[in-house]
């Protein structure tokens, strides 16, 4: 039971450290994103972002409904 508790301490902790940039060097024009289905049984989700940047950005990681690509 201590150890549950130190984790969720150190958890809490952790998380309030994580800082979000207040003003990053795009802003989002529109995102939409629709799913979809074709033979063989293969289906997906299109995600679609649309962005003003200021600088040169590249992204890494793109986090939607539980899932990363």
């Amino acid at each position: 039971m201590k150890a549950y508790f130190y984790f969720t301490i150190i958890l809490f902790v952790s998380c309030k450290t994580l800082k979000f940039e207040r003003n990053p060097p795009f802003k989002v024009v529109e995102a939409t994103y629709n799913y979809w289905e074709g033979g063989y049984s293969v289906k997906g989700t299109k995600v679609i972002i649309s962005f003003k940047n200021t600088t040169n950005i590249v992204f890494s990681k793109l986090y939607f409904q539980n899932k990363e690509t």
